[in-house]
């Protein structure tokens, strides 16, 4: 299995979660807390001086190859971690959970250690935008490390590094794959992508909403097709046909007359 499909899984389980989540079916450790019991975590102040700065792998390597040694070394105290965001995760309360791609001694299978954390609330629409691979800098104290999660409470939100999404109108991305769909492929295909078009049709019931397109194939027009997860549902209900809206999705290439887009949140 390539590294791109493993992430791609990675991804589709992360929010298969999140819905289990809000079912109350969860089986993942519980989201970290602070010492208040509340599930944001970053509503704690943070320290103003950090005791170790890594990266995110690092700090994941050290747990993976001596738990004992890194819980006594990290536990308790505070870290500044930089790494690439892994997934995001809405938790059914509101807080939204950030992990960092950690360690993995065998990448084609699942394992291994990563940090995560929840920052505060005013940084949550921050984080619902990011793309998986985007570098992310936190700043948190290691409270434990619990089924393979690094828990860093409370957290806060550091820096944010250059959004690797390609931008692209919809009907850009319509006319280029009418154009060469090969070529359409290789420089969309299984990337993030920035699109904005007008909404041709909303379909809560498949979550999902349809962008019109210029570029036509066998005279028909192309569409763009983003399906968004359970818990961005929300966000798409405000839109109106006609409304000009802006996606953030990973690209699935063209399907009977539509642009997919996978994984897509609406950005405000």
């Amino acid at each position: 299995m390539s590294n791109r499909s493993v992430s791609r899984l990675v991804l589709g389980l992360a929010f298969l979660v999140s819905v289990l989540l809000a079912a109350g079916c969860g089986k993942d450790p519980p989201a970290p807390v602070n010492k208040n019991g509340s599930g944001d975590a970053g509503k704690d102040k943070t320290a103003d001086k950090v005791d170790f700065t890594l990266t995110s792998e690092q700090l994941a390597k050290d747990y993976e190859t001596d738990s004992a040694a890194a819980n006594k070394k990290y536990t308790g105290k505070w870290v500044e971690v930089e790494g690439p965001m892994q997934f995001v995760l809405v938790l059914p309360g509101g807080d939204v959970n950030i992990s960092l791609v950690g360690f993995n001694p065998d990448p084609n299978k699942f394992g291994g250690h990563t940090v995560r954390g929840i920052p505060p609330a005013e940084e949550r629409e921050k984080l619902k935008g990011l793309v998986p691979g985007q570098k992310v800098k936190l700043k948190g104290k290691v409270d434990r490390a619990n089924a393979g999660f690094i828990e860093l409470v409370p957290c806060a939100l550091v820096a944010i590094g250059p959004d690797p999404a390609i931008p692209v109108t919809a009907d850009q991305l319509t006319e280029a794959y009418a154009k060469d769909t090969k070529a359409a492929d290789a420089k969309y295909k299984g990337k993030w992508v920035f699109v904005e078009g007008v909404v041709l049709e909303l379909r809560p019931e498949e979550t999902s909403v349809i962008l019109a397109g210029a570029g036509k194939k066998d005279g028909k027009a192309l569409r763009v097709s983003a399906s968004y997860p359970d818990n961005r549902k929300e966000d798409f209900l405000a839109l109106k046909k006609g409304d000009k809206a802006k996606i953030k999705g990973e690209c699935g290439g063209e399907f009977l007359g539509s642009i997919t887009l996978g994984f897509a949140g609406l950005v405000k």
